[in-house]
């Protein structure tokens, strides 16, 4: 890949329309409410289900293209729950319930639902009391339907729950079974993107059907549409998420031109996809799916094509190990901005652990769809099942090895503009490294962007205080130089505890005071620490045994009117108002903090009620 790319009219136009799409957003109003939405009116829709419906306690949730509603205004893409039987994928139904706005963020850095549903098309939330089915789905739904069902059967049956979780994760992107702590290790052993079914999901399908349909003896005019066609199928039956989408475009033209005789470049396929699903849908934009899934795709074509010349010069295993690194690398500092944005979290060692899970997944991927070809025979079935159970165990252990190692992941803090800029400078100098004529160049530009990226780790954080609320629940971040920080929590989850911190701007919390003793509140809490570990966690006294050994070896008793040093505050603990000399269980316990300059209350409910 040479400079002149990003000089071609293609990429010129990719560019002009995502900053019209960026502008139109920046400087536009509210999106218009209908009177569907948050009204309390009941309606009803007519249109089709639009992607997989999934369980959802005593029903199902799922997208639903709405042709026409009565009264009108809630046409559309919809996000579904629906009481009762599960409807098939494809099928056309009439749903009568009620329409809502999705709400926001619980805390900062959690899931802001709104935000998730707008930048992925959907106009709003409906809650479908009654569906009447109008008519099946067509050919295609169907089939892949049936394909989806069937592989996700098959493994259920013949691998235990958590093997057969991963294996639909690597094959089909279906990751609703995974439990939250192997998540947690995927995310940490930087292996998450192995459980997106994408590029190599396709590629596989593509490349398996095209070399087929050669052996049979058919020409590039007939095994290109062939290929594509088999592809298309397996894009429609996992989802067709944005990752696979962008991967189907891509193949596309790469085979398109194939058949013509020409070779299109893998970097004009990557901005023809952009360009087409730009313009189909101009939200997805903003959405993370679609932007960790492009942001990856460029690391990888731009790196490994500037790269190219400089791998040729080695030896065929050194090409493969370095090549394979690079990519790694590559998508790992390319992604880290977005990374810091949504996860707050980073992988260090994701590099050195794509080196072995990355072909890992590639025979995980065989032999997932080995599996749901040859359930059942005598003796293919049998192969099949003890390759996947093999591989798919091997995989787990990998992955939790990785993740257990020091420092494999640490927390991070969203980066500023300033920083953003600074990053991006020093991944385009990585990228194109070897195509630059003129050492000076790279070297100033890479110094210039380390320094901007550098500039926010060498500040400190942000010091205050800030509270967030949900019910009657609360909880309390306070830093007074910016360095350190205390955590004052009763009904937040460890998760939210620590993605609230790093995306308010704050260091992590070294130590958290419960204002309750309730076992799961305690757990949370001792786990809301950086890399060091979990912080120091104080609860009252009267908290039950087991809510002091879940929250940890660090735990300690507090009374009212006691004195603590947590961080670099003088923490006095306080009586419930109106409840002084009276302990229980269900009583609760208010902080004053004081630094010397300024003083913070923080009452019973985790909620901060004034500063001196």
């Amino acid at each position: 890949m040479r400079f002149s790319y990003y000089r071609r009219p293609l990429f010129i136009v990719l560019a002009l329309l995502m900053a019209m799409i960026w502008l139109q957003r920046r400087f536009s109003g509210p999106p218009t409410v209908s009177a569907c939405f948050g009204g309390g009116y009941r309606s009803s829709v007519r249109g089709h289900v639009s992607g997989f419906p999934a369980a959802s306690g005593a029903g199902s949730s799922f997208a639903f293209k709405a042709s026409s509603s009565e009264p009108p205004g809630c046409e559309g893409t919809l996000f579904v729950r629906l009481k009762g039987d599960v409807p098939r994928p494809g099928e056309t139904l009439e749903l009568e319930g009620f329409g809502a706005e999705p709400r926001g963020a619980r805390l900062p850095g959690g899931l802001d639902w709104a935000s998730f549903l707008r930048d992925r098309g959907f106009r709003g939330e409906f809650s479908a009391e009654k569906a009447v089915r109008l008519a099946a789905p067509g050919p295609l739904r169907r089939s892949a339907a049936a394909l989806r069902g069937k592989a996700l059967r098959s493994f259920s049956s013949a691998l235990e729950p958590r093997r057969a979780a991963v294996m639909a994760g690597v094959v089909l992107g279906e990751k609703k079974s995974i439990s939250a702590g192997d998540r947690r290790a995927f995310q940490d052993s930087g292996a998450m993107h192995l459980l997106v079914a994408s590029g190599s999901n396709v590629g596989f399908v593509t490349l398996l059907v095209y070399a087929a349909c050669s052996l049979a003896g058919l020409g590039r005019r007939y095994s290109a549409p062939l290929a594509l066609a088999a592809a298309g199928v397996y894009v429609v039956a996992a989802g067709s998420d944005t990752p696979l989408l962008r991967a189907y475009l891509m193949f596309g033209a790469g085979l398109a031109g194939y058949a013509a005789g020409r070779d299109s470049g893998a970097f004009q396929g990557l901005v023809l996809s952009a360009l087409a699903l730009l313009l189909a849908r101009p939200c997805s934009l903003f959405d993370a799916s679609f932007q960790m899934s492009f942001l990856a795709a460029y690391s990888v074509t731009a790196g490994t094509g500037a790269w190219r010349p400089v791998l040729a010069r080695l030896g065929r295993p050194a090409r493969w190990a370095l090549g394979l690194f690079l990519v790694s690398f590559f998508a790992q500092a390319v992604l880290a901005p977005a990374l810091a944005l949504y996860f707050h979290r980073l992988s260090l060692i994701s590099p050195v652990s794509n080196l072995l899970l990355v072909p890992l997944s590639g025979a995980l991927i065989f032999s997932g769809f080995a599996l749901a070809a040859f359930e059942g025979l005598p003796l293919l079935g049998w192969l099949s099942a003890s390759a996947a159970d093999l591989l798919s165990g091997l995989f787990l252990r990998l992955v939790e090895l990785f993740a257990r190692l020091d420092l494999s992941a640490v927390p991070v803090r969203e980066l500023s503009p300033l920083q953003t800029a600074g990053w991006v400078s020093v991944c385009f100098v990585l990228l194109h490294l070897p195509l630059f004529r003129r050492p000076a160049v790279p070297a100033g530009l890479g110094a210039a962007g380390l320094l901007a990226a550098a500039a926010g780790l060498l500040l400190p954080a942000r010091s205050g205080a800030v509270s967030f609320s949900l019910g009657g629940s609360g909880a309390s971040i306070l830093s007074a130089d910016g360095r350190s920080a205390v955590l004052v929590s009763c009904g937040f989850s460890e998760e939210e505890l620590a993605g609230a911190s790093l995306a308010s701007g704050f260091p992590l919390p070294d130590a958290a005071l419960l204002t309750c003793g309730e076992v799961p509140r305690a757990g949370a809490a001792g786990g809301a620490g950086g890399a060091e570990g979990p912080p120091a966690v104080y609860l009252p006294l009267w908290s039950a045994p087991a809510a002091m050994s879940a929250a940890g070896d660090g735990a300690g008793p507090v009374w009212p009117g006691e004195t603590l040093r947590a961080g670099t505050f003088e923490v006095r603990v306080l009586w419930t108002p109106g409840g002084e000399g009276y302990a229980e269980p269900s009583q609760r316990t208010g902080y004053l903090f004081s630094d010397g300059r300024s003083s913070f209350r923080v009452g019973p409910d985790g909620i901060l009620e004034g500063e001196k």
